[in-house]
């Protein structure tokens, strides 16, 4: 399987280095390409993505897309590049050493499976050990990633490129509840935001109760294992 990782990032060089300091150290990342979708008239943040060893290329737009539109544009520019699967990242959230494994194994376990809708990285609360991961109907918007088929037949036609028509991630909770689909989500999370200021979405009061209560560092897991939820 062919994977991919593309970017958003927009004005906050210093949490993209520190973001990208994860990629580099996350185990066989030399081994995907990274693609960059960057706002225009960033020097600073160009900077920091041509210093990354693993950059593969770099789009900048010709004007502002905004968070709404510029994550579409990111992934559709990364499918043309022919991957199977597409991780979309952002600026300001970083990611566990075991990164790929999750992703590799969690892509290719559901990748083809009728009722998964995405895999997701971030867990906002600890349900489980570090090896087993759960299927849900939720979807969350950092980091995670889709199959082509998904891209194509679901995702690229119907994104929520404004609040008036939904922005595209509440969209995506929304259909999925409405579908009866799920995500996968790792019982610890994979990523962690850090952009505590100058967010389009987030306020610095809301950054606390936003983060991920746990944020797995330790060594890659060899077996996952699937957490069956109980509705209660």
């Amino acid at each position: 399987m062919s994977i991919g990782v593309t970017f958003t990032a927009y004005n906050r060089p210093n949490y993209l280095e520190a973001t990208l300091a994860t990629w580099r150290i996350a185990k066989r990342a030399i081994s995907y390409p990274y693609y960059f979708s960057l706002e225009p008239d960033q020097p600073a943040v160009l900077e920091v993505v041509k210093k990354f060893p693993y950059t593969e290329r770099v789009w900048e737009n010709p004007y502002v897309r905004g968070a709404l539109v510029n994550p579409w544009f990111a992934l559709k520019r990364a499918f043309k590049q022919g991957h199977d699967f597409v991780i979309l990242a952002e600026d300001d959230a970083i990611v566990s050493p075991d990164i790929f494994d999750y992703f590799e194994r969690m892509a290719r376990q559901f990748g083809d499976h009728p009722e998964v809708f995405a895999i997701c990285s971030f867990n906002r609360r600890v349900n489980g050990h570090p090896d087993q991961f759960h299927r849900r109907n939720w979807f969350a918007s950092t980091v995670w990633g889709l199959t082509r088929e998904r891209w194509e037949r679901e995702v690229h036609d119907h994104w929520g490129f404004t609040y008036m028509n939904t922005e595209w991630d509440k969209r995506f909770v929304h259909w999925i509840d409405d579908s009866r689909r799920v995500c996968v989500f790792p019982c610890v999370s994979r990523s962690q935001h850090i952009g505590r200021e100058n967010g389009t979405h987030m306020t610095e009061e809301e950054f606390e109760p936003l983060q991920a209560n746990a944020f797995y560092t330790g060594p890659g897991v060899d077996v996952w294992k699937e957490k069956i939820l109980v509705s209660s």
